[in-house]
């Protein structure tokens, strides 16, 4: 957390928000995409349309920071009549607010900070109101409903899944159709062929769906759901591509890496669960001291008291020799027979050129081998990058951006890969770590948040 943030929740604690307000301008202004500047800020301000703004661009930013979406809930609830210490359940039980309601508002004041925007304004004398005759209110709930909650679903891509469903019946239909014209030796092939495709249909039907309380995965064979909260480990399995969860009571749950949009799955666990990539958890809630069930939560505390949590320890990861240099089995071979078959006696011009190319190809790959990311080391404020020849550090503010990305092959697979952006452009891909590409994104990320503002 920026330092100003933190005088900003110190001034508010104070109760003076004009000097809060002051800090967390010149952090806006600096970085207006500071989540916990936006977050502090919804809570110093007195305006509730301002309020809702500031809280909506939190979402924006970080749509799963639940702090941010129970407010919006709690406002949402107060303008439609219901008491602040209850959820506000209708008759049949369902919830009056859906969370598919807080869709960013394309206003000036809402997607760019205004300095002018958040000046404390003079409090301005109410007319007097005739009362309103008291509500009966809801029965109070120890927990929110979230069967309404609509999740987020995550599939192989559809282009690639309808291929094969298409190429299965067609290759099939086509066997029986030889075989019924008594050719059973071409009906044979097809059907194999069709086969070969059902078989992999398999590996491509897992569904991971995502809520604000867990993940739930569903195929074929097998299917799982954990509470964020109920994971205990993460494991990247390259092999088998997926991403296995252990839940407290040792059962696995098996997310599947080949389904798009799995970087956003990842992204989620890292922030509803940090300890799991190397850092402190992220502090909840304070409950207020007024309530005996944990249904009410004071929104001034709630906001003040969050905190970006520290990233701890030492983290080093290193590429197996195998994935290294594993290739060079191949390539070499490849190159000595390319080469002999180039500079035969018997060879004509074409067979020369096609040898001296694939030749030249191996060579180039043999040594790109040698240059590839194999180690990354996290100590400190230090971010170091290593090959066979070469080793770089930097600094978090030397690092302008980390993704995990995604490349689809040719034939539908999907290969992910941390890419690191520094300050002067330069990307470095990591891949092929036995400790998996979640986990140093994970580490990486968390890292860089830490230190990038300290």
């Amino acid at each position: 957390m920026h330092q100003f943030v933190q005088s900003a929740i110190e001034a508010a604690k104070q109760g003076d928000n004009a000097k809060a307000l002051a800090f967390l301008k010149q952090v806006l202004n600096a970085n207006p995409n500071d989540v916990d500047a936006w977050l502090v800020l919804a809570a110093v301000v007195d305006d509730p349309q301002r309020k809702r703004q500031c809280l909506k661009r939190v979402l924006t930013l970080d749509p799963v920071n639940m702090v941010a979406r129970e407010e919006l809930e709690d406002m949402d609830r107060a303008e439609m009549g219901y008491p602040a210490d209850t959820f506000g359940l209708t008759q049949d039980g369902s919830a009056p607010v859906s969370t598919e309601s807080y869709e960013p508002e394309k206003s000036s004041s809402y997607y760019s900070y205004d300095p002018s925007a958040f000046e404390p304004e003079p409090v301005k004398q109410a007319p007097p109101q005739t009362k309103a005759p008291p509500q009966t209110p809801a029965p109070r709930k120890s927990q929110k409903k979230q069967g309404n909650e609509k999740p987020q679903v995550f599939q192989y891509s559809l282009v690639w899944r309808v291929f094969m469903y298409i190429a299965t019946a067609l290759f099939g239909a086509i066997g029986l159709l030889m075989l019924f014209s008594r050719e059973f030796s071409v009906g044979m092939s097809f059907i194999g062929i069709s086969a070969l495709f059902l078989i992999v249909i398999m590996f491509v039907l897992p569904t991971v769906e995502m809520t604000s309380t867990g993940i739930r995965t569903s195929g074929l064979f097998s299917s799982g759901e954990a509470k964020w909260d109920e994971i205990v480990k993460m494991k990247s399995n390259t092999m088998k591509s997926r991403m296995e969860l252990t839940k407290r009571n040792k059962q696995m749950v098996y997310v599947s890496s080949q389904v798009t949009g799995y970087s956003q799955i990842v992204e989620t666990l890292r922030q509803k669960r940090p300890d799991l990539f190397g850092m402190a958890p992220r502090p909840q809630a304070q409950v207020s001291a007024s309530t005996d069930d944990g249904a009410s939560y004071d929104n001034g505390a709630r906001a003040a008291t969050w905190s970006a949590p520290a990233f701890k320890g030492t983290r080093n990861f290193r590429k197996s020799f195998f994935m290294q240099y594993g290739i060079l089995i191949f390539i070499i071979p490849l190159c000595l027979f390319a080469v002999s078959a180039g500079a035969a006696p018997s060879a004509d011009n074409k067979t020369f050129l096609g040898g001296m190319l694939v030749a030249l190809i191996c060579i180039y790959q043999f040594f790109a081998t040698f240059f590839q990311t194999n180690s990354v080391k996290i100590a400190g404020n230090k971010l170091t990058i290593g090959s066979l020849f070469t080793e770089k550090s930097f600094s978090a503010k030397e690092i302008r951006d980390i993704r995990l990305q995604a490349v689809r092959r040719r034939y539908g697979s999907v290969v992910n890969y941390v890419n690191i952006t520094t300050a002067n452009g330069k990307n470095y891909s990591v891949q092929g770590f036995t400790d998996g590409e979640e986990a140093i994104y994970g580490s990486l990320t968390n890292w860089w948040e830490a230190y990038r503002n300290a």
